[in-house]
């Protein structure tokens, strides 16, 4: 994984609110899929896992979470197409044609990081 991503990944990941441990790459976060995840054998719920391990890159459900807690903060997300833009504040994931020659996946995650860099510069 590249330093980049590594990078966007922990920002989400202090976004939904994981705990990190000292160690900075260990954080313990919901279990997405608790009945298929065998890490959580006591089926509490967490997970412990190194953030090089988060998939929010590769994995439109692991965004849908971030995008619900946006929404949950007060904000809107819209994903469309669109020649105009608005001045409200939200996490918008619009284009006009294709989303830039990159993937949608891509375009959700990349507006997400956006956002949340957004977000943290107002707090």
């Amino acid at each position: 994984m590249n330093k980049e991503i590594l990078e966007g990944n922990k920002l989400i990941a202090e976004f939904m609110g994981w705990e990190k441990y000292e160690d900075g790459t260990t954080y313990k976060f919901p279990n997405l899929y608790p009945i298929y995840n065998i890490d959580d054998k006591e089926n509490t719920g967490w997970i412990s896992e190194q953030i090089s391990n988060a998939e929010f890159h590769t994995r439109l459900d692991w965004l849908m979470p971030v995008l619900e807690r946006i929404e949950a903060k007060g904000y809107r997300w819209e994903i469309g197409m669109s020649p105009y833009s608005s001045s409200y504040h939200y996490c918008k994931i619009w284009s006009v044609g294709t989303i830039g020659g990159r993937s949608p996946l891509d375009a959700v995650y990349g507006a997400i990081l956006e956002f949340i860099k957004w977000y943290n510069s107002i707090k």
